[in-house]
């Protein structure tokens, strides 16, 4: 009986020492992966985490731009709640919710694999629980499945939707998104004034940034039982030259 245990022993010992080497082979790889990233790649740091050596494309303006527009975010959230983080790339609007609001719900939903692998591994580093990462992007066969969240944060996706989809199937995929959100949604968009780059598949909003401004409101954001607020202008790190509007959609009952 104790050679039996001794055995026993041994053997659990060494699945266990295996399972630590795995699990260190493969961190060590998905952390090699997200190092080498190309030296343009933009990444959004969502938290202070050391694990990385990460080239961070990013201005000293850009990265406070990002940090307030977090803000913006966290400040209207309540505690035990479900939130969608839409395009979430490498996590720092969801992962910083997450961290934030440790009793809630975060699922963010990014097609570029080696982004939503970034996110995963920052919320893994801070032993961040509560937030996973959905590794496919939203579309018009997929956003019918999405169960109810409370809130849902989609910045600067819903030009990308225009680009891939048409206008049309954009706006329908923001409906039944908005149908999904028991409470607020966060919301920002390209414009043709302040983001002139690749964006000829937007409809032409006006010339003024106040023109851009209404047409969004009215032509996007008629959402049913809603009320839409303008709450900021935030410098976006990409594609663009002028500040983006941030709204906040929140539901009339």
């Amino acid at each position: 009986m104790a050679l039996k245990q001794k055995i026993r022993g041994q053997i659990t010992r060494y699945f266990r020492a295996e399972a630590f080497i795995l699990r260190k082979l493969r961190s060590y790889f998905e952390d090699l992966t997200i190092r080498r990233l190309p030296k343009t790649e933009r990444i959004y740091l969502p938290l202070n985490t050391n694990k990385f050596r990460w080239q961070v494309n990013l201005s000293d303006e850009e990265k406070r731009a990002i940090a307030q527009q977090s803000t913006h975010v966290t400040a209207r959230i309540e505690e035990r709640r479900s939130v969608l983080d839409v395009g979430g790339h490498s996590g720092y609007y969801g992962v910083n919710v997450a961290r934030q609001f440790p009793n809630s719900w975060v699922i963010s939903a990014e097609p570029d694999r080696v982004m939503a692998r970034t996110a995963q591994r920052v919320a893994e580093i801070e032993n961040i629980v509560n937030f996973t990462v959905f590794p496919s992007g939203i579309t018009p066969s997929n956003v019918f499945g999405l169960p109810r969240f409370d809130y849902t944060i989609n910045l600067s996706v819903y030009h990308q939707w225009v680009r891939s989809f048409g206008f049309e199937s954009a706006q329908r995929m923001l409906n039944l998104l908005w149908e999904k959100t028991n409470f607020t949604m966060f919301f920002s968009m390209a414009d043709t004034m302040g983001s002139p780059k690749n964006l000829n598949h937007l409809p032409d909003m006006g010339l003024t940034r106040e023109a851009c401004k209404n047409w969004i409101q009215e032509n996007v954001l008629d959402l049913p039982n809603s009320r839409v607020s303008v709450i900021d202008e935030i410098l976006s790190s990409y594609e663009s030259s002028l500040p983006r509007f941030l709204y906040v959609i929140s539901r009339i009952n």
